[in-house]
C-alpha cells in the first residue's frame, strides 16, 4: 500500500490546475490574435476598396460623359491621381503594420493640417452630386495642425464619411 502525503497531493493538484489554466490562457490569446488579424484584414480590404472605387467612378464618368469640359476632366484626373497616391500610402501602411507586429518599426508621424484633410474629403463628397440629399457642414478652424500619420487619419475620416453617407 502506497500513500501520497497530503501536501504532495495538493501540490500536484495545484500544478495540474496551473498547467490547464496556462493552456487555456494561451488558447484564448491565440484566438484573440486570430480575431484581431481577421478584423485588420477586413479593415485593410475596405480601405483599399475605397480609393479603387473612387478612381473607377472618376474614370467611368470621364468615359461616359462626352460633354465634360477640359477643366472638369483635369479635376477628375487630379482626384484619380490623389487616390492612386493614397493607395500607395495604404500599401506602405500595411507594410508598416506588418513590421509593427514584429516590433521592428513605428508609424511615422508628422505635422499635418487636419482641416485640409477634411476639406479634401468634403470636395470629394461634393462631386457625388445631390442625389443623396446630404450636406457636409464643417465647423472647425480654417487650420487645425495635429501631429499624426496623414494616410491613417485620412483613412479614418474618409471611412467615417463613407459610412455616414451609406447609412
Amino acid at each position: 500500500n502506497f500513500t501520497i502525503p497530503e501536501n504532495l497531493f495538493s501540490g500536484v493538484v495545484m500544478l495540474v490546475v496551473a498547467v490547464v489554466t496556462c493552456a487555456l490562457t494561451t488558447k484564448l490569446k491565440q484566438q484573440e490574435k486570430l480575431r484581431i488579424k481577421r478584423q485588420l484584414t477586413n479593415n485593410i480590404n475596405h480601405e483599399l476598396k475605397t480609393p479603387v472605387a473612387a478612381i473607377q467612378g472618376y474614370l467611368e464618368t470621364m468615359i461616359t460623359s462626352k460633354d465634360m469640359t477640359d477643366e472638369e476632366r483635369a479635376k477628375f484626373i487630379e482626384k484619380s491621381y490623389a487616390h492612386c497616391q493614397r493607395l500607395t500610402q495604404l500599401l506602405t501602411d500595411v507594410s508598416t503594420i506588418t513590421r509593427l507586429e514584429d516590433g521592428s518599426s513605428r508609424i511615422e508621424k508628422e505635422s499635418i493640417d487636419l482641416r485640409a484633410i477634411i476639406d479634401d474629403i468634403a470636395s470629394e463628397v461634393a462631386l457625388l452630386g445631390d442625389d443623396k440629399r446630404m450636406r457636409m457642414n464643417i465647423d472647425m478652424p480654417e487650420s487645425l495642425p495635429v501631429n499624426g500619420n496623414y494616410t491613417l487619419l485620412t483613412s479614418i475620416i474618409k471611412n467615417l464619411t463613407d459610412n455616414a453617407i451609406a447609412y
